[in-house]
Formats: C-alpha cells, sequence, structure tokens
C-alpha cells in the first residue's frame, strides 16, 4: 500500500454477471480520489475483475471453496455435516484473505452472504467494515436471525434509501439506525441527458418503442411485463408498437427462465412484438433508451434501481414496481409511473395512461429528466461516498 493513502477493500460476490452493483463499484473507484486505493476482491474471475484491470487497478481472486461455492438455498438449512464443512470453509476463506485485508483500511461487502463469510475477519480485526445493502433480504424467517448478525458484525451499513432500508428491516432498521449512512447512489448524468422532446407529440401513427433492461432473471418481472403487454395489445389493436429487452444470462440457472419467457411470448401471441437485443454494452445503453417512448421496470425487488434513473434521464416516460426505494425517485403521476408488483394489470392500465395521454407523457418524461439531472449525478454521490469512506477511517 502507498503511504498516506486509504486502503479499501471492496469484496464482491459475482455469479459471473456485470450488475448494477458491479457498475456501482467501478463508478465509485473511478472518482473517489487520489488519496484511496482501492482493492477489488472476487471469488472468481469476472467482468468486473476484467474492467478493474483495464484501469490499472488492484485485483485479488480468493475462491469460495467447497460448499460455499453453493448458490442455492441449501446453506440456508444445512445438516449438520455440512454445517461442519461450511465453517471449515469459512475458515479457510478468511485465512486466505488475511494476505490482502490485513493490509486495509476499510473492509467493504457488497451483500450478506458476503459479509456473513467475512465473519471471522470482522469479529477479531479492528479494521472497519461496511455493509453495503444493495436489494438486500427481508427480515422475515432465518434472514431476519441472519440479517441481526450482520447487523452485529458491521460497524457501518450503507444504503440508498430509507424507505428501502424501513421495507427490508422494519424495527431493526430503527434499532440499529445509528449505524446506518443513507444517501442516493448516482449515474453519470451526462451520458444520458438528450432532449425530451416526443417524436409523436400528437399520438401520431408512428411505431410506439417501449422497453425494459436487466438480467433474464425471475426478480426482474419479465413475465410480469409480458402478460401486461398481451393485456395492452388487446386492448389497442390496432396501435403498432415494439418491446425491446436489452438484457441477458450468464448464469445456467437462468437459462431456463429465458426459455419459459420464449415460450410465454408465443402463448401470449406476441412474437412480432418482442425483440430480445441480448446484452448492450454499457456504452450503447445510451443510445438504447434514447430509442424508447416509455421504459418498463417490473421488478419484484430493488433497491432504487439505476436503469429507472437512466430512463428518466434518457427522456423516457418510466413506469416501475412499487419495490425498494424506487418511489424515491419516481412521484406516481408527476415523474413517472409507480405500479404495485407482480400486477400484469397495473403495468397495462398505466401503460394505456400514457399512450392515450401523449402531452401527459412528455411532461412525465420531461420532469423525470430534471428531476434525476438534479439528485442522482454520479458526481454528487461519489464526493459524498468519498467523504463517508474517510470518516469511517477517521474512527478507527
Amino acid at each position: 500500500m502507498q503511504p498516506g493513502k486509504l486502503s479499501v477493500a471492496f469484496i464482491r460476490t459475482t455469479s459471473g454477471e456485470f450488475t448494477g452493483t458491479s457498475k456501482m463499484i467501478l463508478r465509485l473507484v473511478d472518482g473517489i480520489g487520489d488519496d484511496f486505493e482501492p482493492i477489488i476482491i472476487c471469488q472468481k474471475d469476472c467482468p468486473l475483475l476484467e474492467q478493474a484491470r483495464e484501469r490499472n487497478l488492484q485485483t485479488e481472486v480468493i475462491p469460495y471453496r467447497g460448499v460455499l461455492d453453493n448458490y442455492g438455498g441449501s446453506l440456508l438449512s444445512p445438516s449438520p455435516l455440512q454445517f461442519l464443512r461450511m465453517i471449515f470453509r469459512i475458515g479457510q476463506y478468511n485465512f486466505d484473505a488475511h494476505r490482502v485485508l490485513s493490509e486495509a483500511d476499510i473492509i467493504w461487502c457488497d451483500t450478506l452472504r458476503t459479509l456473513l463469510t467475512l465473519a471471522p475477519t470482522a469479529i477479531l480485526s479492528d479494521t472497519p467494515v461496511i455493509w453495503n445493502v444493495g436489494l438486500g433480504e427481508k427480515s422475515e424467517g432465518i434472514y431476519a436471525w441472519l440479517n441481526e448478525v450482520c447487523f452485529r458484525l458491521a460497524d457501518h451499513v450503507f444504503i440508498e434509501s430509507e424507505l428501502q432500508a424501513e421495507r427490508l428491516y422494519g424495527k431493526q432498521f430503527d434499532r440499529h439506525r445509528q449505524k446506518f449512512t443513507i444517501f442516493y447512489k448516482g449515474i453519470k448524468i451526462d451520458r444520458f441527458a438528450t432532449s425530451t422532446e416526443s417524436e409523436h407529440p400528437d399520438g401520431g401513427s408512428e411505431p410506439l418503442t417501449i422497453g425494459t433492461a436487466g438480467t433474464l432473471t425471475e426478480r426482474k418481472g419479465h413475465h410480469t411485463a409480458l402478460e401486461a403487454l398481451a393485456r395492452f395489445q388487446d386492448e389497442h389493436p390496432d396501435l403498432d408498437f415494439t418491446y425491446r429487452i436489452a438484457g441477458g444470462t450468464s448464469h445456467p440457472k437462468h437459462h431456463e427462465y429465458e426459455a419459459e419467457l420464449r415460450r410465454q411470448i408465443s402463448r401470449l401471441g406476441l412474437e412480432n412484438v418482442v425483440e430480445f437485443c441480448g446484452w448492450v454494452d454499457s456504452e450503447d445503453m445510451p443510445e438504447f433508451y434514447q430509442s424508447l417512448d416509455v421504459f418498463i421496470l417490473a421488478s419484484s425487488a430493488e433497491g432504487i434501481a439505476g436503469v429507472v434513473r437512466e430512463a428518466m434521464a434518457s427522456g423516457c416516460a418510466v413506469i416501475a414496481t412499487d419495490v425498494g426505494g424506487n418511489p424515491e425517485a419516481i412521484t406516481d403521476g408527476e415523474t413517472g409511473r409507480i405500479v404495485p408488483p407482480d400486477s400484469p394489470d397495473a403495468i397495462a392500465d398505466a401503460l394505456s395512461d400514457l399512450v392515450s395521454n401523449p402531452r401527459h407523457r412528455r411532461e412525465i418524461a420531461e420532469n423525470g429528466c430534471e428531476y434525476t439531472t438534479e439528485n442522482f449525478s454520479v458526481e454528487t454521490y461519489v464526493n459524498r461516498y468519498a467523504d463517508f469512506l474517510r470518516r469511517v477511517a477517521a474512527r478507527q
């Protein structure tokens, strides 16, 4: 470590996909300043490490061995033998990680799973530990106990929405409120900003382009959006529209979901409507958003989704589900539309309203763009996070 610099170990449990959390880490390390020395640690090679190396950042691969490399739910209810194996592997991981983490001024964990794996280090080391809550696990059943353990392991908890914290943790949030730091994550506004003038201000006969962006996983609610589109198509049989999906799969367990979506499209008669765009490179996402009139995010769980803010900054009218902190980005009817999760009817109704009222759609797009520009810039986020890290290090 270079003298005078704060070493921050960012530990990311990755399934191999380049998700919003990975993008957020790169935005953060790109902007936090010369007085920091970030180290990015993953359990296997992945797109995050590849991009970090392109930036000449220090990276480490410290694998999850044996039972720890299980992405299923069996680790939540292990047999006695599996529990012993898990304890052994956790000890092994912390032994492997000690070489790097012993030199760190701050340890940053991206998920509950990561923090639980780092439990021995969190308990035995004086190094402050940050638990960065992204999606989070609602405190019900075994997760209530696991979240409580993590609140005790972490010195600081970062989350971007007080509403999300209240929804996830309830009374636990009240008990541990002093550990929380809350402020919005940022996006690169200037990459997405565009004119919000509608291409069809008078509701003309030009094709309507609707779209979404997200990994092809059940949590993203693609199946719900497709059901909504089928109803929307039935209600507007003469309307020419396209639905574009930017996203793909990189984990075998998601391939079957994609196959289910394709079967659903055939069953609903949407073959001539839906376009799978596959993975869209981050530098091409502004062009994707700007090709859309309406953006839909039908997720069943989120923090404050980055794609929502990017779409708003790009001048799209946005429909998003009432999950996580999304209502802190969208005021229903003013800067976008908020609908209940798992409700195709609510999405179809909101979409029909926007299509039937092009002036209102344009106003929502303009208001959303303005609100995003004022509240979600990456510069503000990075500056605040850098100050947060400095305060964490100063309290050692």
